[in-house]
């Protein structure tokens, strides 16, 4: 008995250093069976090893994974370690090929765990069964954080719901066991859509640059145009090659001490990557663009590929994303397995840090052309108010009345008096704006019921579309073409062709149309995204999302699945 207890002291100790520090284990408990181990573990919700070691939202899953087998060992068999479990700690440690942290699942830890025994280390039956639950545990987590994503889009406020989409992670652990499709079944738990893959074949490049030290940021002056003379071109050009921005074959052209040539054009790629005006000139913006550390953008990646896995799997049909931060729409015919757009347009979006677009899914039901706009009582106080204080006929100025409710067809007055700014100001009186061309609405609007009158329209602003960057709302969201918008939601609706769009939006009234296929509409969030032909865009933190974000998960535990 000696002899087992120095041999498995010695394992123990190789065992504690390598996944986690473990406190030291007490003779009595070295010889506990390994199911008696796996038992107090799963009852406990807890691992003494790990560095997560509170795991009560996942008891549920080890009771599933455990209880059937009368919390035997899953990965072992007579002391000896399945083959899958090599291959579950290859996937742990790969998690940062899919924006995750190996860390978080002691990947590092258990792969020298692993090694000691397959060297001819012994394990105690109670060794057996930490290990085995930190395997299990650290499967479970990975999983449910690739397929749901490790933050609950709800606690951030983004009404996105993850709820129908989790897996029963115990049937596909032991299905994977079975079948012997550990590294299948991790794969399988990833979102399945073609922007996702793109994000990771690009968070593979920038991983690269932010580990490359010899980035330093660029020698920043107040403003550097084409044709300058700057000691920061070789810098810039190297960093321009890096990001693809610069093609290799021309790095070489002109004269290193200049900016000129080449190097112009590769700094309007990246200024158009990065939402700025692609005019070639390095001011302040483009500095504070060029000099951001490549682990900032590193990061963002990240964070995209956490966001992407809180969308639902997508059949067949429809579908309508707006990106808040990129001021853009995108529209798909699913299935598509390239992604390539069937629509794309630029869109206004609410004012940062003031009247921010919500974020969240919701069904569009109807279509309305040639629309009164029924100004929010929030926007008649705030605006409305002070200008027929200075103004009594700005309500006639632009085509608005006063009215009792938004359904009555006519006015109940039709003088502005004191008492009647009053009654607004109180929300007794309310204002429309009547159809036509100074109609805020434009020429239609696209709703999703149950959305807090959060729905996309069209504008008659349309110089707003000509600005990078385009913050300019009181929450709803303005698109460029609401033409071809309208044409995409109804494509297949009997009598609705082009033709028959372009009539209603000229009016002379009002129409509601139901659509006949609701079509889903994501008011989305990322601060990166890569296009179809792998240009990575960079975004403006618009609304502070992706600090909330990172901080969230920074603090770590619980990972609730």
């Amino acid at each position: 008995m000696m002899d087992l207890r120095a041999a498995t002291a010695v394992t123990l100790s190789t065992f504690a250093l390598t996944l986690l520090a473990a406190p030291t284990v007490r003779a009595a408990e070295v010889d506990a069976p390994a199911a008696v181990t796996i038992r107090e573990v799963v009852e406990q919700a807890s691992h003494p090893l790990m560095r997560w070691g509170a795991a009560p939202h996942y008891q549920d899953e080890m009771l599933g994974l455990y209880r059937p087998g009368d919390f035997a060992p899953l990965w072992f068999a007579d002391g000896v370690p399945r083959s899958q479990v090599r291959d579950v700690i290859d996937e742990l440690l790969a998690a940062g090929t899919r924006g995750l942290d190996p860390d978080d699942y002691d990947a590092a830890r258990l792969d020298a765990a692993w090694r000691a025994v397959a060297a001819g280390g012994r394990m105690s039956g109670r060794q057996e069964g930490l290990f085995d639950t930190a395997i299990s545990l650290a499967l479970l987590r990975h999983i449910s954080d690739l397929h749901i994503g490790r933050i609950n889009p709800k606690n951030l406020g983004v009404d996105m719901d993850i709820e129908h989409k989790k897996l029963d992670l115990a049937a596909v652990i032991r299905a994977a066991i079975d079948q012997d499709r550990i590294a299948a079944t991790v794969a399988e738990a990833e979102p399945q859509i073609a922007p996702y893959r793109r994000i990771k074949a690009a968070l593979e490049l920038y991983a690269r640059l932010a580990a490359d030290a010899s980035f330093q940021p660029l020698p920043a002056v107040p403003k550097v145009s084409p044709g300058d003379a700057w000691p920061g071109t070789p810098a810039l050009r190297r960093l321009l090659v890096a990001l693809g921005d610069l093609p290799a074959a021309e790095a070489t052209v002109g004269d290193d001490t200049v900016y000129a040539g080449p190097l112009v054009d590769g700094v309007m790629r990246f200024q158009a990557r990065h939402n700025l005006a692609a005019d070639g000139v390095i001011g302040k913006a483009t500095f504070e663009e060029l000099n951001t550390p490549l682990a900032v953008r590193y990061r963002q990646l990240q964070l995209a590929l956490e966001r992407l896995r809180w969308l639902p799997g997508f059949g067949e049909g429809r579908l309508v994303v707006v990106n808040i931060p990129a001021f853009r729409l995108w529209a798909w015919e699913l299935p598509n397995p390239d992604g390539r757009a069937a629509l794309a347009m630029d869109v206004v979006v609410g004012r940062a840090y003031h009247t921010e677009t919500p974020l969240f899914t919701r069904d569009m039901s109807h279509v309305v052309f040639y629309p009164f706009w029924n100004v929010p009582p929030s926007i008649a106080r705030r605006d409305i108010v002070p200008k027929l204080k200075k103004d009594p006929g700005y309500l006639a100025a632009e085509g608005m009345e006063l009215v009792d409710s938004y359904t009555q067809p006519a006015p109940s007055v039709t003088e502005v008096t004191p008492e009647v700014l009053d009654r607004l100001a109180r929300g007794a009186l309310k204002v429309r704006q009547r159809p036509g061309p100074k109609n805020a609405l434009g020429p239609a609007k696209f709703i999703f019921p149950d959305s807090g009158n959060i729905y996309l329209h069209g504008t008659p602003a349309r110089a707003a579309f000509g600005r990078p960057r385009r913050d300019l709302s009181s929450g709803c969201v303005r698109v460029a073409d609401p033409a071809a918008l309208a044409e995409f939601v109804l494509r297949g609706q009997t009598g609705w062709d082009r033709e028959a769009i372009d009539r209603a939006m000229a009016g002379p009234r009002e129409q509601w149309l139901r659509l006949e296929r609701h079509v889903p509409v994501f008011l989305f969030y990322t601060t990166a995204y890569v296009e179809i032909d792998g240009t990575v865009h960079f975004l403006h933190d618009l609304y502070g999302h992706d600090g909330r974000l990172e901080a969230a998960i920074a603090a770590g535990e619980p990972f609730a699945p």
